[in-house]
């Protein structure tokens, strides 16, 4: 009767042990999926940072003639106007 319990603490702790074994990989794996979902994640957001600089950037040639037109009025006192 004794030998009887030991096999079944022996069964017992092989099965720990093989779910031990189960579990570190399985932490792994999802260390894995946690990195190809923050890599996916990361280049989407590049992609609409692109599309808003694409489509909400002022235009330039307004922008310098802005820039010109301060230039010459602090410079040279020109309006536009004039």
């Amino acid at each position: 009767m004794k030998t009887e319990g030991k096999s079944w603490l022996l069964c017992c702790t092989g099965l720990v042990g093989l779910a031990i074994s189960y579990v570190l990989s399985m932490t792994g794996l999802l260390n894995g999926v946690v990195t190809y979902f923050t890599e996916t994640e990361k280049q989407m957001v590049s992609v609409e940072r692109i599309d808003q600089y694409i489509s909400d950037v002022p235009e330039e040639c307004h922008t310098e003639s802005v820039q010109v037109l301060l230039l010459l009025h602090c410079c040279f006192g020109i309006n536009r106007g004039s």
